[in-house]
């Protein structure tokens, strides 16, 4: 099963749990009221809840509302890792997907004003800078796996190099801002065959800039 699959599960979960009263919404229409996750319960579930389930709790105007989630993927990371890092990379891994959302919209010509992704990209990005941590440099708990993995460009280029040619597809419309080019490259790119990472891309242009190669 593919990331894109589990988190749009995750979301479904965590929407239809926190808005009960609005089951009779179509899911777009909540789109907007999703929010970081703030809190998580702890220990394995019950005999009375769902194998493979925990508590994850959301901010909403009437306040944190609890939400079961039952995810066969997440729940052994959950076990596993302590409730403050299971947090913030299921908050990353979330907002990766909801980022990719926003700009899929945007492409199709959708104004920010009407865009159901806007709202929840904000509230992610302010909940990473709100805890004090760099979005870009916390992992997501999912690799990307599919049973049909898409081929990636390798590059022999430097990583300045490439970070270069991604920012010049962000001034031709193809991504919002500069780290969604690298993004893009860290998940379809590959650099002599290895894996290149958004924030090295990041690091590399700036270090270029300064002694002026670029």
């Amino acid at each position: 099963m593919s990331i894109t699959i589990i988190i749009s599960e995750i979301i479904q979960q965590l929407l239809n749990g926190s808005h009960s009263e609005d089951i009779f919404e179509e899911p777009d229409d909540k789109i907007v009221s999703l929010t970081p996750i703030v809190n998580v319960s702890e220990g394995e579930s019950t005999g009375q809840e769902p194998e493979n389930s925990f508590y994850a709790e959301m901010e909403s105007p009437k306040g944190v509302i609890p939400t079961l989630l039952v995810s066969e993927k997440l729940y052994p990371m959950y076990l596993e890792l302590p409730s403050d890092t299971f947090i913030s990379r299921l908050n990353k891994t979330l907002f990766d997907y909801i980022n990719e959302q926003l700009i899929k919209d945007r492409k199709r010509g959708v104004h920010d004003a009407d865009n159901i992704w806007v709202r929840p990209t904000a509230a992610f990005v302010n909940w990473f800078h709100e805890n004090g941590l760099n979005i870009d440099l916390v992992p997501i708990l999912i690799d990307n796996q599919t049973d049909d993995p898409v081929e990636k460009e390798d590059s022999n280029d430097a990583l300045w190099a490439i970070a270069d040619d991604m920012r010049q597809r962000k001034k031709e419309g193809n991504f919002a801002t500069y780290r969604d080019a690298y993004r893009w490259a860290e998940k379809h790119m590959t650099q002599n065959g290895k894996q290149i990472k958004a924030f090295k891309l990041e690091r590399a242009f700036h270090k270029a800039d300064s002694e002026g190669i670029v």
